[in-house]
């Protein structure tokens, strides 16, 4: 069974893309007419930008089948071929005309779209509003995580029962959450931020292990032009302490540092969320003690009421046995 072709992951494929882009601009780059030129670069950037998405080996390799040829006709232009140029003439008069016949017709759409009518204006504004309501703050003004718990007094509304939250997790990020009532929208939009950065992070540092792939061709490349030139190019690095330290350009081990860099960021939140999950951990015991010794307290405080009640009706029985004698 033939295995899946990543494309994503291919450096041999990433390296033939980059060149082909690369010679596909260069050629472009030695048309007098400038024109011509800007012309030429705004289709290859948009064409290569539209097909970076592609995972399918047949159109991938139909691709780069046109691209060769596409570079031949430039390069056969760029050397004085009237045949060659009369072709990038009709392609890019080809392009312009169907870019204009799409701006015409998204013109005609919208033309075509009814506007809303006033009735409908004061039901729209109503609607945004509660939208921006709805993500807005819900508690006026809210207490601090880590300065729970609180005084009965301080709570927004301490004449009911304390209200213990319990420890959830969301994508390895700890949160309090209380079992009754809805989850904050501010919360729901806080969690999401921090999973999509966590998520970008993740991307990040798989995309880095990719290009490492691809640094090394890059410095076997430079190992090769030493080798036949004697020219190695220097790159300078600013240390620490100021000053420069000139050193012989390495790509792999500068995506390795930016991947080591990445990694250690990432270990250093989860270091801080394992801290924040203790924390939270002991909020849960400590409002947990508070909630039976307010319990305890308004038994008590209903036994005490009850008793009371219970003697001011002994008393009002014995006085009126006292009134019949």
């Amino acid at each position: 069974m033939r295995s899946k072709f990543n494309p994503h992951s291919s450096a041999a494929h990433k390296l033939a893309c980059l060149s082909l882009y690369r010679a596909l601009l260069k050629q472009s780059l030695r048309f007098s007419e400038q024109s011509t030129t800007t012309a030429l670069i705004n289709l290859i950037r948009h064409r290569f930008h539209l097909d970076q998405s592609i995972t399918s080996q047949q159109v991938i390799c139909d691709a780069l089948k046109k691209g060769r040829q596409a570079l031949t006709v430039i390069y056969t232009a760029t050397h004085g071929s009237s045949t060659a140029l009369a072709q990038i003439a009709s392609t890019l008069d080809q392009v312009a005309k169907h870019a204009s016949d799409l701006a015409n017709l998204r013109t005609h759409q919208n033309s075509l779209r009814s506007p809303t009518r006033p009735g409908k204006l004061p039901k729209i504004a109503h609607v945004r509003g509660d939208g921006s309501k709805f993500w807005a703050e819900r508690i006026p003004n809210p207490i601090p995580v880590l300065n729970r718990p609180v005084p009965k007094e301080q709570l927004p509304n301490p004449e009911n029962p304390r209200r213990v939250p319990i420890l959830a997790n969301f994508q390895g990020v700890p949160f309090l959450r209380y079992k009754a009532g809805a989850q904050s929208p501010k919360l729901t939009r806080i969690l999401g931020d921090v999973y999509e950065r966590s998520l970008r992070k993740r991307d990040m540092e798989n995309r880095l292990t990719m290009e490492i792939e691809h640094a090394h061709l890059e410095d076997d490349w430079d190992r090769y032009v030493f080798k036949q030139t004697g020219y190695r190019e220097p790159m300078d690095t600013l240390l620490e302490d100021g000053r420069w330290s000139h050193r012989v350009k390495s790509w792999a081990e500068d995506t390795r540092a930016a991947q080591q860099e990445l990694q250690q960021s990432m270990k250093e939140a989860s270091s801080r969320r394992n801290a924040m999950t203790y924390k939270m951990w002991d909020i849960i015991q400590k409002e947990k003690q508070l909630a039976e010794k307010e319990k305890a307290e308004r038994k008590a405080k209903r036994r005490l009421e009850r008793e009371q009640v219970q003697g001011q009706e002994g008393d009002a029985v014995a006085l009126g046995d006292v009134g019949s004698i």
